[in-house]
């Protein structure tokens, strides 16, 4: 009689290595969690790290990640994370409720700190020219945390005049901040203020910014 697959030398071996990843994966992030307690951020990053690798299609770690960057204060790139957690094939559904504490702490950050006068509307950029690299940090972090906010708006949805208006964001508003902070984001380019890694990352919550929206708007 012909054999099984499932009792097959090489589909035991491919099982066996796959439960092995697994657990290495779960180790990892175990490992990482011991780390974040200790305030090992740089080692704990490694650990969540090297556990994606090994499960790529697992949210989990991604989720951890995201947890070191708002430990960092690093809005955006957390958000990053995030999103990297609710795309992943099999995604991390606790990322949805952290997500939403990182938008409602970014809300409340934006609210202790006032915008500057409104540099990006100088001429040839004349204004964040004369800019120290400390200013200029500070108005990168402001650029993000609005960044950040906008697309907390587009993950709760937009409303129109033929949409219910109930905890959205209103149309037009939407569209005044995407405005400005692409006049924003135009000066920043122009200065070299932002890496090319953020940006990368600042492409990708686009595209969970667009699934997001859509799916809030049915």
């Amino acid at each position: 009689p012909q054999s099984n697959d499932a009792s097959h030398p090489e589909s035991i071996d491919n099982k066996l290595k796959l439960t092995q990843k697994q657990i290495l994966h779960r180790l990892l992030i175990h490992r990482g969690d011991l780390y974040r307690y200790s305030l090992l951020y740089g080692k704990a990053e490694m650990s969540y790290m090297a556990s994606s690798l090994l499960l790529p299609n697992q949210g989990n770690p991604y989720n951890q990640l995201a947890v070191i960057a708002q430990h960092r204060d690093q809005a955006c790139v957390a958000l990053y994370w995030y999103a990297r957690s609710l795309l992943a094939p099999e995604p991390f559904e606790t990322s949805r409720s952290n997500l939403g504490r990182l938008f409602h702490s970014n809300t409340n950050w934006l609210g202790r700190h006032a915008e500057k006068e409104h540099w990006w509307e100088s001429p040839d950029n004349t204004v964040m020219k004369k800019m120290s690299r400390a200013e200029k940090t500070s108005i990168v972090k402001l650029f993000l945390a609005e960044y950040v906010d906008l697309h907390g708006n587009f993950c709760k949805g937009v409303s129109t005049a033929e949409t219910d208006p109930t905890d959205v964001t209103d149309a037009t508003a939407a569209a005044s901040k995407m405005d400005m902070l692409l006049s924003q984001f135009q000066c920043l380019l122009a200065e070299q203020c932002l890496g090319d890694a953020l940006v990368l990352k600042m492409i990708c919550i686009h595209v969970f910014s667009i699934l997001s929206s859509q799916d809030a708007n049915g």
